[in-house]
């Protein structure tokens, strides 16, 4: 038995690839109308209701989590009476920007420059040591650009900290990247490691709108070097991703993610072992085939609307995912995979369907 805390889209593809290998799923998430309950047994109960999030993971072989906000109590009730996979410290180390920062500092895997600011004092003294404009971060609880603002000057920190909610951030440089980029990887119990190709990223309003794999003309050994390195220090059980920018071919690592990640949405279509797959056997304890990424791919979000033209979503490179989630502006509620060998021309021309299919995305009211 899988047990998923959270009952979004992820888990929901984290449960219809369980079914698919003879594995069981129960799903705890608070919103009892959660996309994946439609696919497997959700149990719809508070966060913080730890006797109730205890009796439903007993029940469970094995847990993990399809978002990193989830609470850390929660966490730890689960962690008190079931295996948790990826584990407790993965999630509390990404729930807080310091503590990511940190850790990347310790394992020396390249960042921006950036500093912690817990006052706003703090922050304007911060403002003074880096180069500006710089973007302001809030230590927890952002995603999707939310929890983020640019400083153009020092004279600002005082009312950019306080509509951050005057708590404690972080100053990060703005860095002039030629792109973004992702890795991300599965590492078994036995200390198998499968990693995909690069995934290139191009992002809208702070939500991702698009990936391309593999990303063209980048070597990815400092990428997979940081993957591994963080994954053997966290004791790491599960897909994990790392999110980086490329500066002239020199990766700067952003943020990580313990769980399956939007910018590996791709491998469903364009491997031979999706990233979905992939968790469930690792923590599991299934065991890793070896993948084989031989269909390069562009993967594009259907946001506010899962609409797809007829003669587009009838294309034979084109297959399309949706969540089953009400549309509503800025939410993401589907993907499309364009096959780029099957769409009669090279990256452009896959590209391009992929904007045709996700013509009708809404990010703004």
């Amino acid at each position: 038995m899988l047990g998923v805390l959270g009952g979004g889209q992820l888990g929901r593809m984290l449960a219809q690839v369980a079914e698919r290998l003879d594995v069981e799923t129960r799903l705890y998430d608070p919103n009892a109308e959660a996309c994946a309950g439609q696919v497997a047994s959700l149990t719809s109960g508070a966060w913080d209701d730890l006797d109730a999030v205890r009796r439903w993971a007993e029940a469970c072989d094995v847990v993990t989590y399809e978002f990193e906000n989830v609470p850390e109590a929660t966490a730890r009730a689960v962690d008190e009476v079931a295996t948790l996979r990826p584990g407790l410290q993965p999630l509390v180390i990404a729930q807080d920007r310091v503590r990511e920062r940190e850790l990347f500092r310790r394992l020396e895997i390249p960042t921006p420059k950036w500093a912690k600011a817990e006052t706003a004092e703090a922050l304007e003294r911060a403002a003074r040591t880096l180069p500006l404009p710089a973007i302001v971060k809030a230590t927890r609880g952002g995603y999707d650009g939310k929890g983020q603002m640019t400083l153009a000057s020092a004279a600002d920190a005082a009312s950019v900290f306080a509509e951050l909610g005057s708590r404690t951030v972080i100053l990060d440089e703005r860095v002039a990247f030629d792109r973004e980029v992702s890795c991300v990887g599965a590492f078994g119990v036995d200390g198998s490691a499968s990693i995909y190709p690069l995934a290139e990223n191009v992002h809208h309003e702070g939500i991702l709108v698009r990936s391309t794999a593999p990303a063209a003309g980048l070597k990815s050994g400092g990428a997979v070097s940081a993957l591994r390195s963080l994954a053997t220090e966290l004791g790491y059980v599960g897909v994990l991703a790392v999110e980086f920018f490329d500066v002239g071919g020199r990766l700067l690592a952003n943020e990580f993610a313990p769980r399956v990640h939007n910018t590996g949405h791709w491998t469903m279509d364009g491997t031979t072992l999706s990233q979905f797959e992939a968790h469930v056997r690792a923590v599991m304890g299934m065991g890793l085939p070896e993948i084989t990424a031989d269909r390069p791919t562009v993967m594009a979000n259907l946001i506010g609307s899962d609409a797809v033209a007829g003669e587009v979503e009838s294309h034979p490179a084109l297959r399309v995912h949706r969540y089953g989630k009400a549309a509503r502006p800025g939410r993401k509620v589907g993907h499309v995979n364009v096959l780029i060998d099957a769409c009669g021309g090279g990256p452009e021309e896959a590209a391009s369907l992929a904007d045709r299919a996700t013509a009708g995305n809404v990010y703004a009211e």
